[in-house]
């Protein structure tokens, strides 16, 4: 993933984020944020952190756009 450079996005981003975790249950975030970004990791930020706690392990999380929208 760290080669796509299909869209603008990519310029501005400092990882693309892909997916984490297994499991039957998918939670899919619009793009990454900040702390994603430095971490290439989704749900990771504060909201993320939140949501992987009341939701548990053994779900699938990941975004829809995998690079950061600038500002």
């Amino acid at each position: 993933m760290e080669d796509c450079r299909r869209c603008r996005l990519r310029e501005s981003c400092t990882h693309p984020v892909g997916g984490s975790g297994t499991g039957k249950i998918m939670f899919i975030g619009e793009a990454p944020g900040e702390t994603e970004d430095e971490m290439g990791i989704p749900f990771v930020g504060k909201s993320g952190k939140l949501l992987r706690n009341a939701v548990g392990d053994g779900n699938y999380f990941t975004n829809a756009v995998k690079c950061r929208p600038p500002k």
